[in-house]
């Protein structure tokens, strides 16, 4: 049985947790995200306490730089209280993706990931350069401090990538990054799946 919650409701556990747990501010427009430690596994939302709502964006990017960051139970949450309101509906926000790929550009920053022992897989992938047999990348496309745009999953072959639509993979590798593109302002997180059930999929 699924439980959903409105948005007021989302909004006083939010407040719970900035006031009482992070000891911060609740004014203006907050912006949190909770990232569940070694794992891509995130949550952002952005929400304005005053007007009880949650926000499909912040229309300012640059005004969410400089965020704080605390470590609770195996969470890492970074936050930015007290924004000001700007109107949502006229402001220009701008999502750069590539309609060829599952990253924006080659200009990404790893953010706060481990070496893990596919480091050349990854690498390879970021940089389209050369193949990576037997394994499936799944890329989570967000906007950097907001919402979730969309999952895909994706492989690399001769320099290429094909986005692979169908069945959802379940033989997860432990290995993760994560990404952040200061430019377009999005973030990745990026998952490995063994490719073992890779007859299941419409290649594209």
């Amino acid at each position: 049985m699924t439980t959903t919650i409105t948005d007021h409701e989302l909004i006083l556990h939010l407040q719970n947790l900035c006031t009482q747990t992070l000891r911060i501010p609740t004014s203006g427009v907050c912006a949190i995200t909770i990232h569940k430690d070694r794992t891509s596994e995130f949550s952002s939302l952005i929400f304005d306490e005053e007007q009880n709502s949650i926000l499909p964006n912040y229309p300012n990017p640059d005004l969410l730089r400089g965020y704080a960051e605390k470590k609770i139970a195996g969470y890492n949450i970074t936050f930015k209280s007290s924004l000001p309101r700007l109107d949502t509906d006229s402001a220009d926000v701008v999502v750069v993706e590539s309609d060829s790929g599952p990253i924006c550009c080659v200009n990404l920053a790893e953010y706060k990931s481990r070496r893990t022992d596919n480091e050349d897989k990854f690498t390879k992938f970021r940089k389209k350069t050369g193949s990576v047999p037997g394994v499936i990348f799944e890329v989570k496309t967000q906007i950097d401090n907001g919402p979730l745009l969309h999952t895909k999953m994706w492989k690399l072959v001769d320099s290429e990538y094909s986005e692979l639509k169908g069945a959802t993979p379940t033989a997860k590798i432990h290995s993760f990054k994560n990404y952040r593109c200061e430019e377009h302002k999005l973030f990745y997180p990026v998952d490995l799946y063994s490719d073992s059930a890779a007859s299941g999929y419409n290649y594209h």
